[in-house]
């Protein structure tokens, strides 16, 4: 017993090991595909959205577009606390994880969490929207813009089931305006043109159907 219980250990600590490496992979400039692919993917199965990998098609670097879905043209917008460098961030937990020798060397407080409203977050999607790179694209008419919101220490509460009032995201011009929060997904803008699954849950805010980011 003494012996599968050491081996458990030990798989476990393996594996924790590939996973800090894997994501130190996904954050630099070699896992850039993938982080796009990922977090189409994960809006879409939030949306209720079937989904395969190979329906996902990531173009050149310098391409306005960051995934193809079908008819979908996804422009990924990340949304952050200034000045936060979230690769360091994790630079600095993979150098933890290579000197940890127990579990309590990896412990860390339990961060205090502010609600944020519906409304705030619209604010946070249109300054995402309205950056440098974002505000020189000439052909927002023809992309879907997808605002991965990720800002530490919020969470969305209360969180509505429809967006009474998106005339601010409405104005910027894009063909469709849509926000990834996990477990929330929301649809907040979309013109006649965009794609008939993003008209179809347009104003609406949709709770994950199981475990976010889930493989």
């Amino acid at each position: 017993m003494r012996k599968k219980t050491k081996r458990k250990r030990s798989d476990w600590w393996r594996g924790l090991g590939a996973h800090v490496e894997e994501t130190l992979r996904l954050f630099s400039e070699k896992g850039r595909e993938d982080r796009e692919w990922m977090v189409v993917q994960e809006f879409l199965r939030t949306l209720g959205v079937p989904v395969k990998r190979s329906d996902l098609k990531t173009p050149g670097q310098h391409d306005d577009v960051d995934v193809y879905f079908h008819e979908a043209r996804f422009q990924n917008v990340e949304r952050m606390e200034k000045g936060r460098r979230r690769n360091d961030e994790f630079r600095r937990f993979a150098e933890r994880v290579r000197r940890a020798r127990t579990i309590a060397d990896l412990e860390v407080p339990r961060p205090d969490s502010t609600p944020m409203t519906a409304k705030e977050v619209l604010a946070e999607v249109v300054g995402s929207l309205t950056a440098r790179k974002q505000r020189k694209l000439v052909n927002r008419a023809e992309l879907d813009a997808l605002v991965y919101v990720n800002i530490r220490g919020r969470h969305l509460y209360p969180a509505p089931g429809t967006i009474d009032d998106a005339r601010t995201v409405d104005e910027l011009g894009w063909r469709s305006v849509s926000a990834l929060w996990p477990p929330y997904a929301m649809v907040i803008s979309a013109t006649d043109n965009a794609p008939v699954f993003l008209r179809e849950r347009t104003r609406r805010v949709i709770l994950r159907d199981g475990i976010p980011w889930e493989t």
